[in-house]
């Protein structure tokens, strides 16, 4: 087998070769024109080959496209060139001065992570863009920082260590200005330069690659090393040790600097209003010595598997436990996962005996909501979180979990939403938030009790902080302090929003946007929170503008904060939606009941008579007045309209819902009709008539199927025959059709057909009687049938009317004496007139603009109505608009989903042949505005649990 590289083989070079040798071109015509035919002539000479079609020659060929996809490219065009100057050209000006700039925690991090992934792969990249995006460093910031280090240790891997004290007074710096030049043209050599080995499968390949990325861990990994031996920017601590920064809780500031620019971001503690209080030395002392005690709890499992349980080491086991509950929050997450499941271990050990059981459990005994002193925070917010811990833990046995369980609540709490150490922690400091507000401006160690909160909070690292922050700052507003004053209640609060990201955190941009329509926040709080977050400067939208005066009143405050949620560019999530909360005595199982209803109404009709139209509206308008009613937490309303509907409101059945889906409408089965030409094409044209429910025919289709009936061949005639007497004989317009069609010459079938559909016993068809006959019982029934289907459609006028009544009566209309008696159009336009009245109170200043504009345009249409019928259907089309704003202003979670069903609407209306229809379309897209607004509120109970 030929061993040769497919490049020499096909075109003579070098695998490594750069894109101007793949192609035969200098540096001096590297225009378009040459490019494109250096292609042509590499693509000839890989077809002169005898291999020519192999499928070594497409990969050749494919080498080629790529190099001249990079010589197109005006950028990677400029680094092939570059790579081309003399290197004397490139070495000038490489003694660039060292400056003061010292490495940025982003460096840090960054090095870290190379560091520990083993150079530069598919999880390093990962986790490099996850901290690029926690610091808001572009990717083109981030490539910047790579490149600026890979130039640095080129440039010094030959240099001796520098010493100590000269590294105190010289900080690290990464040259910028012409060193990123050059490093952007090594750069790109080394990546063309082993583009070829990256994208092949050849072992040898693969050898060379993880040599190379071998060679570039070590190096960064000693780099690493050398980094640990600057002197620490940190605070000491008390015994001079260097407090980490895991134990200092850092801001997610919004503006950070990275690869040597001049600002960096402030650590947590150390950048707030507080000064940072010095921690107990115990502590950390603790935090230091957390390895030993994980040692000495694993050697308890051990004893107590080799021995009886009761052998009375439960003592050291509460020692260690008091131990490590006092210096938990100041080590990493590694560690803590390490002493928990030590823990965790010593409980699954003992969990056959039940008193030393109940031994060891003592020891995680603690006092919810209530502490001596600062130090008893943390303590028990740790073992709340253990006994949360082993309540989940589906290793341990239920006996464990029981007891744990059982001292949760004796210990005050109800206990977390879920079971595991995070949520434990969580739920018991918010338990002494309200004794710890108590104490804000009377204690003396007030600032070490919110300093050990906030920081036990921090270390969890898990996204429920940020509701923990917000469940802080509600219980400082909301309280009898007042955080105008200068003192620890003002600072603390401004700690507090200081830990927000607002420029990315959707918690809190819900609460700063809740604070100006919150009824529990007055105006003149309102203005002390807006300053405070103007002066801290945490955002650029943080202005003058932002600021409440008392005197501005709630419209000015709605308007601001519309102003302000448009600057974030979206509305508020579900869990925050202000203009609407999930009323009380909401129930979603009721709104279960009602949505079974409503699926199971909504089945498409092809073809229904105007008195089946009248009754899907009502049945329609029921269900959107019940779910009117369940969405203002109005239950017996809403389930005894649902009780109605059940139970039916009229005589006529609709068989529509037993139509065939590939049912087609009238105006096509006449046209399918007059297109058959066979026998058996007609009866199955004829058969789809099966479907239809009686009172839906037009007078033309009528009309067709009666000349059928009197004058097709015997087998067509028939099924027709059989047809109009079995389903079609209570059809008024089928009977006229039937007098209208009547053929001069009548046989004895016409004469029994027609007896068939009368019911009666006709004269003899020679008599002279028997025409005069016909007509007159043909016209009698005719009228009879519409009449009763008028009494029905009168019957449902009225519950319709009734239902827009009761409906504006409820939204608080009076002076109902006058409505009684009135048409459904008169009661669509009261209804309309209350939902208006509603809106003006509830829109700020640019929506009702909006509403009054759909105002005028449904005038518009209103003079522009034929006749009553046509008024009615805009009343309705008027009310579903109205429905529409509102709720996509209270809920703007659902603009979109409701801005797409009032387009859907807008499409369907003029395919609608009839006008009872089109309501009924109207009514339906009505309710699949109240599904979504019930199924929202569902979601949203859900949430808040």
């Amino acid at each position: 087998m030929n061993a040769m590289h497919p490049m020499k083989r096909f075109l003579g070079l070098d695998p490594e070769s750069d894109p101007l040798d793949i192609l035969g071109l200098s540096v001096n015509d590297i225009d378009e024109d040459s490019i494109r035919s250096s292609v042509d002539r590499r693509e000839r000479q890989i077809t002169d080959h005898p291999d020519g079609e192999s499928e070594e020659a497409k990969n050749v060929r494919q080498h080629v496209q790529d190099a001249a996809q990079l010589l197109l490219n005006p950028i990677a065009r400029l680094s092939i060139l570059a790579r081309h100057v003399p290197h004397e050209l490139l070495a000038r000006g490489g003694g660039a001065a060292e400056s003061s700039q010292k490495l940025t925690r982003f460096d840090r991090d960054v090095l870290g992570i190379l560091v520990a992934c083993g150079g530069w792969n598919a999880r390093s990249r990962a986790r490099l863009m996850a901290v690029a995006s926690r610091y808001g460093v572009s990717n083109e910031r981030l490539l910047s920082v790579l490149t600026g280090m890979a130039s640095w240790l080129q440039g010094r891997a030959a240099e001796a260590r520098p010493q100590a004290s000269v590294l105190a007074d010289s900080p690290l710096h990464i040259p910028k200005g012409d060193m990123d030049d050059k490093v952007a043209v090594v750069f790109d050599r080394f990546v063309n330069r082993w583009m070829s080995d990256l994208r092949s499968d050849d072992p040898k390949a693969v050898n060379r690659m993880s040599v190379l990325f071998g060679a570039v861990a070590l190096l960064l990994f000693g780099f690493m090393i050398f980094l640990l031996t600057l002197p620490s920017e940190d605070v000491p601590s008390q015994e001079g040790r260097i407090v980490s920064d895991a134990r200092t809780p850092e801001i997610k500031s919004p503006v950070v600097s990275s690869g040597g620019s001049d600002t960096e971001a402030p650590s947590s503690l150390d950048a707030r209003l507080v000064g940072r209080p010095d921690l107990p030395v115990y502590m950390t002392n603790v935090a230091d010595a957390i390895p030993e005690i994980i040692g000495d709890l694993n050697a308890i499992v051990l004893d107590l598997n080799g021995s009886d349980p009761a052998s009375g080491q439960h003592q050291q086991f509460a020692d260690l436990v008091g131990k490590a509950s006092a210096g938990w929050f100041l080590i990493g997450p590694g560690q803590r996962t390490l002493l928990l499941s030590s823990i965790s271990l010593v409980f699954d050990s003992i969990s056959s005996d039940q008193e030393s059981l109940v031994a060891y459990m003592d020891a995680l005994h603690f006092q919810a909501g209530v502490f001596d002193s600062a130090e008893q925070i943390p303590e028990s917010g740790f073992r709340s979180g253990v006994l949360s811990m082993l309540a989940g833990s589906s290793r341990q046995s239920p006996t464990v979990r029981s007891l744990a369980t059982t001292l949760l609540g004796r210990s005050g709490e109800t206990g977390p939403s879920s079971m595991d150490f995070t949520s434990g922690v969580l739920h018991c400091l918010e338990s002494y938030l309200p004794r710890m507000i108590e104490l804000i401006d009377v204690e003396s160690d007030s600032d070490l009790q919110w300093y050990l909160w906030v920081s036990c909070i921090e270390s969890l690292g898990d996204p429920a902080c940020q509701v923990a922050y917000v469940q802080a700052v509600d219980a400082i507003i909301r309280g009898s302090i007042n955080p105008a004053s200068a003192g620890t209640a003002r600072d603390v609060l401004a700690d507090l929003l200081s830990l927000f990201d607002y420029e990315e955190s959707a918690v809190a941009r819900d609460m700063v946007l809740g604070w100006y329509t919150d009824s529990d926040v007055p105006l003149k709080r309102l203005e002390i929170l807006t300053t405070l977050l103007v002066e801290l400067g945490l955002s650029d939208r943080f202005d003058e503008k932002m600021i409440i005066r008392p005197e501005s009143g709630p419209a000015v405050a709605r308007e601001q904060r519309e102003s302000l949620s448009r600057s974030w560019g979206g509305g508020l999530s579900d869990e925050f939606e202000w203009r609407s909360p999930v009323p009380d005595g909401f129930d979603p199982v009721r709104v279960g009941t009602w949505d079974t209803l409503w699926r199971g109404i909504q089945s498409e009709v092809m073809q229904m008579s105007d008195a089946a139209l009248l009754q899907r509206q009502v049945e329609m308008r029921l269900l959107n007045e019940a779910a009117a009613a369940l969405s203002e937490g109005r239950n017996e309303v809403g389930m005894k309209l649902i009780r109605e509907f059940e139970n039916g409101i009229g005589e006529v059945q609709d068989s529509s819902a037993m139509i065939a889906p590939d049912l087609v409408s009238l105006d096509e089965w006449s046209a399918r009709l007059k297109l058959a030409r066979t026998r058996d094409d007609k009866l199955k044209v004829l058969d789809q008539l099966r479907g239809v429910p009686p009172g839906s025919f037009s007078s033309a289709a009528a009309i067709q199927l009666a000349g059928v009936a009197y004058q097709s061949t015997s087998a067509i005639r028939s099924r027709a025959q059989e047809l109009i007497i079995g389903r079609f004989s209570e059809d008024p317009e089928v009977m006229i059709a039937l007098l209208d069609s009547l053929p001069d010459r009548v046989t004895k079938e016409i004469g029994a057909f027609l007896e068939s559909v009368l019911d009666r016993e006709l004269p003899e068809i020679r008599s002279e009687r028997w025409r005069s006959e016909v007509r007159r019982l043909l016209v009698e029934r005719s009228l009879l049938l519409r009449l009763a289907s008028s009494a029905i459609i009168d019957r449902y006028s009225r519950r319709l009317s009734a239902s827009y009544v009761d409906e504006s009566s409820r939204l608080g209309m009076k002076a109902l004496s006058t409505i009684s008696g009135q048409s459904p159009g008169d009661a669509i336009t009261l209804l309309c007139a209350v939902r208006m009245n509603r809106l003006e109170e509830l829109l700020s200043l640019s929506d009702a603009m909006v509403l009054t504009d759909l105002a005028k345009r449904h005038e518009a249409r209103r003079r522009l109505a034929g006749d009553a019928m046509q008024a009615s259907l805009m009343q309705s089309l008027f009310l579903f608009e109205l429905l529409a704003l509102e709720w996509s202003t209270r809920l703007p979670s659902l603009s979109e989903d409701i801005e797409i069903l009032v387009d859907d609407l807008r499409l369907d209306l003029p395919v609608a042949s009839h006008v009872l229809e089109q309501m009924v379309l109207v009514e339906e897209a009505s309710g699949r505005i109240w599904e979504k607004v019930l199924d929202a509120f569902v979601r949203r109970q859900e949430a808040l649990g």
